[in-house]
């Protein structure tokens, strides 16, 4: 679970500096619903990601973050 957490972060910050606004919603969403299932994992994943990231990268990574919190509450609220 958490080299697919690691991966759609991966997904989502070069969507982002792709500027593909579909692939970085559906890996935000897929990344949501997958924190529900298991969410210590995913965190735990997303911070050792972030952590590893090059300087250049981080920027896109921190917007893609943003989209998927927003993603995991619009979740949380619809349970």
């Amino acid at each position: 679970m958490s080299l697919a957490a690691r991966s759609l972060g991966e997904v989502g910050r070069i969507a982002v500096k792709k500027g593909l606004e579909y692939a970085i919603r559906q890996a935000a969403r897929s990344l949501a619903k997958l924190t529900i299932l298991s969410e210590e994992l995913v965190k735990t994943a997303i911070r050792d990601y972030q952590s590893e990231l090059e300087e250049q990268d981080r920027d896109s990574f921190q917007k893609f973050n943003k989209l998927y919190e927003q993603e995991l509450e619009k979740l949380r609220a619809e349970k």
